[in-house]
């Protein structure tokens, strides 16, 4: 039985790995690149995914991994479950110089905005994926046709949009906040393309990212994060459903596993390894009596609210999954689970017996040989300990790269 133990980092800054990438060639429009972004640490979970379902690879970069795709495919990935956002990139610079005053760099982003993004492709395929029919570039309207009506005005105006700029890096390398990049660059956008400014509910959000070693654009394909798409009801420590999708890809489920999450809190895990992988069977075990009602409540709500078309193979069950399992000595394949880290559940102290008693029960329920779990814990120094004490059941596997 092998253990694999995930440890969270902060996100950082890091250059595009643009190798190979051909899509942001204007003489190619049936091209495009794409840049999914997600949780440090599981960039080749996503590309595992991608490569899987879409037969696509991946250049991976920190948080985020950058692929060549078909203009007519580009929907196909807002069904991954590994990303949170996925942006068309549009344009690009490898070496991009803020040079001059903050006036003069400001006319450089406007300047690189206007001349460097494809803009014709980039419209091309977001009206495409967002299913938009209004008129991208609105025709100028004289002052006697001014007095249209709402509909006609919302018709003929074009997309609505806002400008977003995220900037990382030492100020010594750029001299600007970045709403003044956004304000700015959205009011160019605006003279360009006459399209109406519109902070909430818009149609189109362009992001300019000012990085240092970099500068790139894209027009974002999802304005909720994707993993929104499975939980109705939250609880105080709900895992990212798109972490909780990965952590099922890592423990390489194969069909007819049984899977336990045996602390599913609101069941972010059994819910997303249930639906990536259909022909398993899903246990949600929680202590929380309120908690076992909100994943009982995400569970029913998959049909009645996401729109999923069949009910998954999972159920959900209230124990106690170290005093009393409720399940036969060898009777789960994998367990799947988010611990307790002792911050806002616990703490740090109640862990040191919580994990060896919790390591020592999940070996009593797993099969032997093939049984394994994946365990993600931000408290290393209780887990390492525990590991220690539980060696002759369990052994601490790191031989796939997105351990962390």
């Amino acid at each position: 039985t092998s253990l694999i133990t995930f440890f969270k980092r902060a996100l950082m800054s890091e250059p595009l790995d643009l190798t190979g990438i051909r899509g942001l060639d204007p003489s190619l429009p049936d091209t495009c690149t794409l840049e999914a972004t997600l949780v440090t640490g599981f960039e080749p979970t996503a590309a595992e995914e991608l490569l899987e379902k879409m037969g696509l690879t991946a250049n991976m970069s920190r948080g985020r991994i950058v692929f060549d795709i078909a203009v007519d495919r580009v929907k196909e990935v807002l069904s991954l479950r590994c990303v949170n956002t996925v942006y068309l990139l549009v344009g690009h610079s490898s070496n991009y110089q803020y040079s001059g005053s903050q006036d003069e760099q400001m006319a450089g982003l406007c300047e690189f905005v206007a001349d460097k993004v494809d803009w014709a492709k980039g419209m091309r395929v977001w009206a495409q994926v967002m299913g938009f029919k209004g008129q991208i570039h609105p025709e100028k309207k004289s002052p006697a046709e001014s007095s249209a009506g709402p509909e006609d005005d919302a018709a003929n105006s074009g997309p609505s949009f806002r400008a977003t700029c995220y900037r990382t890096g030492e100020k010594s390398r750029h001299s600007f906040p970045s709403p003044l990049v956004a304000s700015t660059i959205g009011g160019h956008i605006q003279d360009m393309f006459g399209w109406r400014a519109c902070m909430k509910g818009y149609d189109l959000e362009f992001v300019i990212n000012c990085d240092p070693a970099q500068l790139h654009c894209a027009i974002t394909l999802n304005h909720s994060s994707l993993g929104n798409r499975t939980i109705t009801e939250y609880g105080l420590c709900t895992l990212r459903p798109t972490i909780a999708a990965s952590l099922a890809r890592l423990a390489q489920l194969q069909p007819g596993d049984v899977v336990l999450d045996p602390m599913a809190g609101t069941g972010a895990i059994s819910l997303e390894g249930s639906l990536g992988f259909p022909s398993t069977f899903h246990l949600a075990g929680e202590l929380v009596k309120k908690s076992v009602r909100s994943c009982r409540v995400n569970l029913d709500s998959l049909t009645t609210v996401q729109g999923v078309a069949t009910a998954p193979a999972m159920d959900v069950l209230q124990w106690d999954c170290i005093i009393n399992p409720a399940l036969r000595d060898n009777s789960v394949d994998v367990i799947i689970s988010d611990l307790p880290f002792g911050k806002r559940s616990g703490n740090k102290y109640d862990n040191r017996k919580l994990y060896p008693d919790m390591l020592v029960s999940m070996a009593r329920l797993v099969r032997p040989d093939t049984g394994r779990a994946v365990l993600l814990t931000q408290d290393k120094k209780n887990m390492f300990h525990s590991l220690t004490k539980t060696r002759a059941f369990w052994t601490h596997s790191k031989d796939r790269k997105s351990v962390v």
